[in-house]
């Protein structure tokens, strides 16, 4: 398949269960890209819950709604997380009734900030990142919730 392909997605998967399983990690996190394509599809294959990342802004909501539908029609429940709400008060608002309405929770609220281009920057993950620490704990306590 092509590069990031639904069968390169499953491939990298079954892979991974296979370390986690190794391991004996409790939880696989499988990031997709945007979108609701063949990768998505293969990301959200086998899932027990779809994190949402709705970026604040029209088209972001837009693309939630495709990526909920699709995670619907495979019976996978949703939460969201609203990236850069601050930056548009009115989209975040709009993001907010939606969830509200589609019964979605909504485990968090990230606003803009240098830190995570920081934390690219030096190679760290947003955990390892001091001004971003506590703030990926709390959101993932959240999200646990629903797991």
């Amino acid at each position: 398949g092509a590069e990031n392909s639904g069968k390169l997605v499953a491939h990298v998967k079954e892979r991974a269960r296979k370390k986690a399983k190794e391991m004996g990690a409790r939880y696989l996190i499988s990031d997709a890209s945007p979108g609701i394509g063949c990768p998505v599809v293969s990301s959200l294959s086998g899932a027990s819950l779809a994190l949402v990342v709705v970026e604040a802004s029209a088209s972001g909501l837009h693309d939630a709604k495709r990526v909920v539908t699709l995670a619907r029609q495979f019976s996978i429940p949703c939460v969201a997380v609203i990236n850069k709400w601050d930056l548009s008060p009115q989209s975040t608002g709009d993001i907010e009734a939606y969830l509200e309405e589609e019964h979605i929770p909504l485990v968090g609220k990230l606003r803009y900030q240098k830190a995570f281009w920081e934390a690219l920057k030096e190679e760290k993950t947003l955990y390892e990142h001091p001004k971003l620490t506590q703030q990926m704990q709390v959101l993932w306590q959240n999200i646990c919730v629903y797991m």
